[in-house]
């Protein structure tokens, strides 16, 4: 088995099980409990457990897809995130000038995705922001919550601005 196939949004380490639950899922987005159970040599309950754990794929996608929507209701013309949230609020903040969960980021001199922006291609740096969104989606059912919800929304703020940066830039 090639190594580019055993990457998985699963978090590890999981069972082998609970591996294959997963496996099928992501190929199956609409399967149920009972339907999973049954292809993959495991009980109903280690399937719907499964479930509860992170989400079928299509909820992780389609929790994605609403955060980015919000991003893209949320810019102004130049590409800049206005607002993050409900619209009649309106708090104008650079992804640069905030942090979810503290402060320990902000407070330094240089913050490491200011770091790795300057070090990395613009392919490594949208794939960083894209890859800890992702992750921060896949496990907020079962270790941050609400809050690894706004991280995933942080990163894809900063993301589009870095966007729009570019294509200020490249014009």
């Amino acid at each position: 088995m090639s190594r580019i196939s055993k990457i998985t949004l699963a978090p590890t380490p999981w069972p082998e099980e609970e591996e294959r639950v997963w496996s099928y899922l992501v190929k199956h987005k609409l399967a149920d409990a009972k339907e999973v159970a049954m292809n993959c040599d495991v009980t109903e309950a280690t399937a719907q457990h499964c479930i509860d754990r992170i989400g079928t794929p299509r909820e992780v996608f389609e929790r994605e897809e609403m955060i980015v929507k919000a991003l893209q209701d949320s810019l102004d013309d130049e590409g800049f995130v206005t607002y993050v949230g409900d619209k009649d609020v309106q708090t104008p903040q650079s992804s640069k000038d905030k942090q979810v969960g503290g402060s320990h980021y902000k407070d330094m001199a240089v913050q490491p995705w200011e770091a790795m922006e300057a070090w990395m291609t613009p392919e490594e740096y949208r794939g960083y922001h894209k890859g800890v969104a992702i992750g921060y989606l896949a496990r907020e059912r079962q270790k941050g919550g609400d809050q690894d919800v706004e991280k995933a929304l942080h990163h894809l703020q900063r993301l589009t601005e870095y966007l729009a940066e570019r294509k200020r830039t490249d014009k």
